[in-house]
């Protein structure tokens, strides 16, 4: 059974990736909203992936991935708009895989359409970034 954890306190954004991640043939999606959450549904679950906010209450995604790199080691994706080197630097020491974030907002208008759907562009870093 494939899982994958999306851990993220605002509960839009965790229920888009999670519906991204079913459409890519994850079996299971679980979701937690703080690190804390995420740390032990990693332990109880081993997930295939995770995909975690950096900036949450209670437990950061950054001490979360530490903690889960030890106890349940999983591929981690981080999904914030903190891209800032120091950020950076601690989710690779932290053992981040990759490293996604909003790069511009772009508007694409739709055939036969007068209005326009806003979509949300992402760039993905990959480990060594």
């Amino acid at each position: 059974m494939k899982i994958a954890l999306v851990v993220d306190d605002e509960p839009l954004i965790c229920c888009k990736v999670a519906e991204l991640l079913q459409n890519y043939g994850f079996d299971q999606i679980l979701e937690a909203e703080n690190g804390q959450e995420a740390v032990l549904l990693a332990v109880a679950h081993k997930p295939v992936l995770i995909v975690m906010d950096v900036t949450m209450p209670v437990m950061n995604g950054i001490t979360a991935a530490k903690k889960i790199g030890i106890e349940a080691p999983a591929p981690i994706v981080l999904l914030t708009a903190n891209a800032d080197s120091e950020t950076v630097s601690k989710a690779r020491e932290a053992g981040v895989m990759n490293y996604l974030w909003p790069q511009q907002r772009c508007v694409i208008k739709c055939k036969n359409s007068k209005t326009p759907l806003k979509h949300e562009n992402w760039s993905i870093r990959p480990k060594g970034y």
